[in-house]
């Protein structure tokens, strides 16, 4: 998320009602999603997985987001859900849909991810007109 966000402000509710601006992440009172560059982003995954052993990573879970962190639709800078998704699917490991994400649902925080699966009807979209 760090790299590939870009949060809106856009006002949220946590999970005692309270209204929100700052990005949640994880909880951490640090000023909301940190910001890296790719090269900064490359760098981390290469310090935090060195010392992994391969078999291990083959088996560790590349989410976007869980229960416990708001959606990455919520945050995704425009364009980049696509690369997002891409660097999952690719990166050594599993990789994970959370629930609701293949639908593009929203979230501010953990507790408002946690939403169900929108499992009713959606409205049709209509073709471009000729």
């Amino acid at each position: 998320m760090g790299w590939l966000s870009e949060p809106t402000g856009e006002p949220w509710f946590t999970g005692e009602g309270e209204e929100k601006t700052e990005p949640w992440f994880f909880g951490q009172p640090i000023g909301g999603i940190p910001r890296y560059t790719a090269a900064e982003f490359a760098a981390v995954v290469v310090r935090f997985t060195g010392s992994i052993p391969w078999r291990v990573r083959l088996g560790n879970m590349q989410p976007l987001d869980t229960h416990d962190t708001g959606r990455f639709a919520t945050n995704a800078a425009p364009g980049t859900i696509p690369l997002a998704v891409g660097l999952s699917m690719t990166m050594p490991g599993v990789p994970v849909v959370f629930a609701g994400d293949e639908f593009g649902a929203t979230g501010g925080d953990g507790e408002a991810s946690r939403t169900p699966i929108p499992w009713g009807p959606r409205p049709r979209r209509r073709p471009p007109s000729a």
